[in-house]
């Protein structure tokens, strides 16, 4: 049975799965960190945090990205090239805006988790006692669950507007992304 999975469809779901567990991870270390304080717990979740994080971004500038930026050839489907489609439709804005924002703004995700991991392995205890310090560290976690919500609100407003027929989404139920 062939569900037409493609190494590109396969990157999008690694990048689309880990991208929406980052999400909640970041979400819930946050609270983690203001309510009842638990030093095992929150280390475990910040170290899933900053994997999932690495995951995120590495899985789509390089596996990603290259299938959306890849050039027009001559005479070929402009459907299957995403950039070439908004660049040439008037539709500059989602990538001049939206695919800059995720290519460099979402890089500050998983350093800003690394640095989280880092803070929250060396300073376990001592973020339990001060507020000021898990005050801070849920600062730096606010920034970057920003940063990736408004990097995959870009990413699902782009796959909305550009086609992504080189993704082969349709055989998994994600048909609206592409229709």
């Amino acid at each position: 049975m062939d569900f037409g999975i493609t190494s590109r469809t396969f990157w999008n779901l690694i990048h689309l799965v880990a991208g929406a567990l980052l999400l909640h991870a970041v979400f819930e270390i946050a609270m983690g960190l203001l309510r009842n304080y638990e030093p095992k717990r929150v280390k475990y979740g910040v170290l899933v945090l900053t994997i999932v994080a690495w995951v995120t971004v590495i899985s789509g500038t390089w596996f990603v990205y290259p299938g959306y930026r890849a050039p027009l050839p001559e005479g070929a489907n402009i459907l299957n090239y995403p950039k070439a489609y908004l660049l040439g439709n008037n539709l500059e804005f989602w990538h001049d805006f939206g695919m800059e924002w995720k290519e460099h703004v979402g890089w500050l995700v998983p350093m800003l988790a690394t640095a989280v991991c880092f803070i929250v392995y060396r300073y376990a205890e001592r973020l339990r006692e001060d507020l000021v310090m898990r005050k801070t560290v849920t600062a730096l976690i606010a920034i970057s669950f920003t940063a990736s919500m408004v990097s995959g609100v870009f990413g699902a407003f782009i796959s909305k507007v550009a086609p992504n027929n080189f993704l082969n989404l349709s055989f998994i139920g994600l048909h609206f992304l592409i229709a």
